[in-house]
């Protein structure tokens, strides 16, 4: 049976060795095509000549979502 002490010390470092452990390294992929932010643009109504710089508090839904608010 763990005393308390052997307890918190078993867990500290199991927390430590996990956190020196390395992170996985991300592996470098391509950026998206143009044509693909297109198609992701053209499902929101909002005007190309205007940055919308809105932060989420006011916000155009995409189409999907729009069709399902009015269902």
């Amino acid at each position: 049976m763990l005393s308390r002490r052997e307890l918190l010390a078993t867990t500290g470092l199991s927390v430590a060795a996990a956190a020196c452990k390395s992170p996985p390294r991300a592996t470098a992929t391509a950026a998206p095509s143009s044509d693909v932010w297109s198609e992701v643009r053209s499902q929101f109504q909002l005007s190309p000549h205007y940055l919308h710089f809105s932060q989420f508090f006011l916000v155009s839904h995409p189409r999907p979502v729009r069709e399902a608010i009015e269902r």
